[in-house]
């Protein structure tokens, strides 16, 4: 249960599994029929919160059909452990990888009994009550996780997307990366000029999203990076688009990013309104450094995509409007606009528990940052700020996605529109 993309974190546990047993026969698929099919041993699910409903849904469906064990994992059961749906078996918590290596030890020795689940780190599960495990330590150095297995998954163009790194530093109000990561590791730039070249000599990729939280937040490491890109004459194969942060954009990053053939780059925008700014993203931003960087991009001849968030807590309408007008102002070529969502795990679901808008039994699916019919708008619960009403945020949600179209629509390049519509889920992680 993912985004469009294909599911490089379960690609990453396949690969990492398939190390300890080579003759693992393994399936990705959403379909339902699929899976009853295959007939699974274990079937393993992985969700967010605004599709956790769904989830819980299928599990209970594979459960009545199969009577086999159901691990679920993902960002949503790893903020709150205590949501182990009544079909699924065990919860693992963080990343996966050598937490499924371990449940399938046990699996083969015991059938995962419950008495064997207490020695495994980092899981949930249900033995009369709920029971949390000691936390699992975290993968260092990631140059221990083989590349994703991507043969698990069609790659039906010639584009596709990359993950550099795990974590990130900041601690944005919106974003659950930072619980689900805990801290930045980052692999070697020979790994991942490794897997670039994979992707190009197997699978014949020209497009690759580099799906970081934050792809430069080493600066000696970008270096490298496009150093190798260079000399193995990568950059006249493939081009390169990256998320980055406003604060750490420099001269030297724009020009180790052109080298690789960086086309271009991503940023959290969030708010036109200096206040709304700091709230979201904290003090190491600033609307004049945001314009700085974008113009700076320009320089370099980057796209530059943005999204903006608009119903944050004590938002108004002139904050709003101050992102809209930002909007129109800078040559933000791609963007987009979500409404205010807290999710589980940040600041901002803390803020909401307070004032009673959320608990740990609603119906998740009411969290969906990326909803853009009207009428979900004015029937969502979960409006954060108390300074402007559900009828005039719907108002400005529709007059700033005015504003985008119209500058979306002067996009030529298909593949930048494309490539666009496949990160968006990224941008509103921060």
């Amino acid at each position: 249960m993912e985004s469009n993309l294909p599911p490089l974190g379960l690609g990453y546990i396949a690969s990492y599994l398939r190390q300890y047993y080579g003759n693992l026969d393994i399936n990705i698929s959403n379909n339902l029929e699929d899976i009853i099919r295959f007939k699974p041993d274990i079937v393993g699910i992985t969700g967010y919160t605004q599709n956790f409903e769904i989830v819980k849904k299928m599990s209970a469906h594979i459960k009545q059909e199969l009577s086999i064990p159901i691990i679920i994992g993902g960002h949503h059961i790893t903020a709150v452990p205590q949501n182990l749906p009544e079909s699924c078996d065990i919860g693992v918590i963080g990343e996966g990888e050598e937490t499924m290596h371990q449940l399938l030890i046990k699996y083969e020795k015991t059938g995962l009994s419950k008495e064997s689940l207490y020695s495994v780190k980092g899981i949930v599960f249900k033995d009369s009550s709920l029971v949390i495990t000691e936390k699992r330590e975290l993968i260092e150095p990631l140059d221990r996780i083989p590349y994703p297995a991507r043969n698990l998954f069609e790659l039906k163009t010639q584009s596709t997307h990359i993950i550099t790194s795990r974590g990130c530093p900041y601690r944005c109000s919106y974003c659950s990366s930072c619980i689900f990561w805990e801290k930045v590791r980052m692999f070697t730039p020979e790994y991942v000029v490794n897997e670039i070249e994979q992707l190009i000599d197997k699978y014949g990729i020209k497009n690759i999203y580099i799906y970081d939280d934050i792809f430069i937040l080493n600066k000696e490491r970008v270096k490298r990076i496009s150093e190798l890109i260079e000399q193995k004459g990568i950059n006249s194969k493939v081009s390169f688009s990256v998320q980055a942060r406003v604060n750490l954009i420099s001269e030297e990053i724009c020009q180790c990013l052109k080298k690789m053939n960086v086309t271009g780059i991503g940023f959290g925008f969030e708010s036109g309104s200096e206040n709304m700014l700091k709230s979201l993203k904290g003090s190491s931003v600033s609307i004049s450094q945001t314009t700085k960087t974008i113009e700076l991009c320009k320089k370099y001849e980057f796209s530059v995509f943005g999204p903006f968030i608009i119903g944050s807590p004590y938002e108004t309408k002139k904050d709003i409007i101050k992102s809209i007008e930002f909007f129109k102002k800078q040559p933000i070529d791609n963007s987009d606009i979500y409404i205010a969502t807290p999710l589980p795990g940040t600041q901002m679901w803390d803020y909401a528990i307070k004032r009673n808008l959320v608990n740990y039994e609603m119906d998740w699916s009411i969290l969906d940052p990326y909803i853009t019919d009207t009428d979900q708008i004015l029937n969502r619960n979960v409006i954060l700020s108390d300074k402007i009403s559900k009828q005039e945020l719907l108002e400005l949600y529709l007059q700033f996605k005015s504003e985008i179209l119209k500058k979306n629509k002067q996009i030529k390049s298909i593949e930048q529109k494309s490539l666009f519509n496949k990160i968006k889920a990224l941008f509103y992680r921060g």
